[in-house]
């Protein structure tokens, strides 16, 4: 009996620190995915000086024209745009959802407000109503 309750306190003491590590190892990868996200444009001027002989040869646009001397800064400023507008468009669209997330608040006065406490806890379950219950059987009532 003792031998069991020692088993299933390692058993606990290894899952929580499973937890721990999960919890850790997802926070350092938000902690990335959110770095990632804002230095958008950092990784643009990167992989333009990692690809900066291609660009110059393959994509500038002034590559036929010598005197003006580009080198890439045209394809660079397109990407950056690009990526200018990618970054505006979604920051408009999470001002839209933190928009939503307001109204629905509980103290917003245009929030949608539970009737009864069955409307609460189940919001997408129409409740019967008295004539779904039955059928529509007429039947004599019984004789004496």
């Amino acid at each position: 009996m003792l031998n069991d309750k020692s088993q299933f306190e390692r058993i606990l003491i290894i899952i929580s620190l499973l937890l721990k590590k999960m919890i850790r190892l997802l926070a350092i990868g938000l902690l990335l995915i959110q770095m990632l996200h804002l230095s958008g444009s950092m990784l643009v001027l990167v992989g333009f000086q990692l690809n900066r002989i291609y660009i110059i040869q393959n994509l500038c646009e002034n590559r036929f024209v010598p005197e003006k001397k580009c080198q890439g800064s045209c394809h660079l400023k397109k990407e950056l745009d690009k990526q200018q507008k990618n970054q505006s468009s979604s920051e408009s669209r999470l001002q839209e959802v933190m928009e939503v997330n307001y109204v629905l608040q509980d103290n917003h006065p245009l929030a949608p407000r539970p009737e009864t406490l069955i409307d609460m806890l189940f919001p997408l379950v129409e409740s019967p109503q008295p004539e779904d219950i039955y059928l529509p059987v007429w039947v004599p009532p019984p004789s004496v």
